[in-house]
């Protein structure tokens, strides 16, 4: 039994950020993230009157009581996030239909050495379509993309171009709802940068239907955000978590490693690829910093959005150079 905390939930129906609330509440920026994440012992009243205000909400809005904690509410505060506005903006930033950094180059190094010519493929988190679009454009890979995000699979549908309608398709899917589709239904099936957002019982029963769905001899391919360390994120990590208001869950390699051969997987490569996405991510910088998708940015968005969003990916970029957060790839085998 818990006392669930749905602060992430609030700032992302009311589009604020943390820093913004914590300012306005009279509280640090540490408090509040103790608070959001459910280790707080206690909560003044006046402090609790403060959130509420700022949010323009009811107490019950922000605290509720489960007997264990509920998928949906990291659900619907990524829903909230990830908007048809926000994902035009990361559009910008990563190219035409892209919602992660690398692009084409990306998509190519992940499926490296991995036979995805003509096969049938999941995707795992699939955004506005622009992964499944290349491998089919240029692999002849007929993919099936999976969300839970309503308004992704509509502007993926409104992206899908004419002569993918064969090769692509997207279905929405609940967080608690198992895969529908047969067992062995695919060849391949992949999620790039998806799985941090999965709390550990949701990322646990994914792992499962990833190899339900599998055919045998087929292939998990897997890009994430992991931490060097268990459970803990560095101080430049949870500072941009915070700033973005976004559920990110703290696994080390080790973790998703044991996790994938709980369920059955071998075979499985684990690479650590943090220095590439750095690059990935000036290169994002360097076309953020172009004239033309500035101005197109700025004048769509607004001058403090552009600077968040500069601001945001030096941080990422510099995270992994560091090695705060690695950017971890997998190839695993069902058998």
């Amino acid at each position: 039994m818990a006392i669930i905390v749905n602060i992430d939930l609030m700032l992302a129906k009311r589009k604020m950020k943390s820093q913004d609330l914590a300012e306005a509440a009279g509280i640090t920026l540490q408090n509040l993230s103790i608070l959001k994440t459910g280790k707080a012992k206690a909560i003044r009243f006046s402090t609790l009157e403060n959130i509420c205000q700022c949010l323009n909400c009811q107490p019950g809005d922000i605290l509720e009581f489960k007997s264990s904690m509920p998928q949906d509410n990291i659900i619907e505060a990524m829903n909230g996030i990830y908007t048809e506005e926000y994902c035009s903006q990361l559009e910008l930033a990563y190219g035409k239909h892209m919602m992660s950094e690398g692009g084409p180059e990306a998509m190519d190094k992940m499926f490296e050495n991995i036979d995805i010519n003509n096969k049938t493929a999941l995707d795992f988190g699939s955004g506005i379509g622009g992964n499944a679009f290349y491998l089919a454009s240029n692999y002849n890979t007929r993919v099936i993309g999976v969300e839970i995000n309503p308004e992704m699979i509509e502007v993926a549908l409104k992206k899908r171009p004419e002569k993918l309608k064969d090769f692509v398709d997207f279905q929405l899917i609940k967080g608690d709802q198992i895969l529908p589709f047969t067992d062995e239904h695919f060849d391949i099936t992949y999620s790039n940068g998806v799985i941090v957002h999965l709390a550990e019982q949701q990322r646990e029963a994914t792992f499962k239907e990833f190899y339900r769905v599998l055919k045998k001899g087929g292939k998990l391919v897997i890009h994430d955000w992991l931490s060097p360390v268990e459970g803990k994120w560095s101080k430049k990590m949870m500072k941009l978590i915070e700033e973005e208001s976004l559920p990110l869950y703290a696994h080390s390699p080790e973790t998703y490693r044991e996790d994938l051969y709980k369920y059955g997987f071998k075979n499985i490569i684990y690479l650590d690829c943090s220095q590439e996405y750095a690059k990935h991510n000036q290169k994002v910088i360097d076309r953020l910093s172009s004239q033309n998708v500035k101005n197109s940015f700025i004048s769509r968005y607004g001058q403090t959005t552009y600077q968040e969003h500069l601001k945001g990916y030096e941080n990422i970029r510099d995270a992994h150079e560091h090695g705060e957060v690695i950017g971890a790839h997998f190839i695993a085998v069902k058998l």
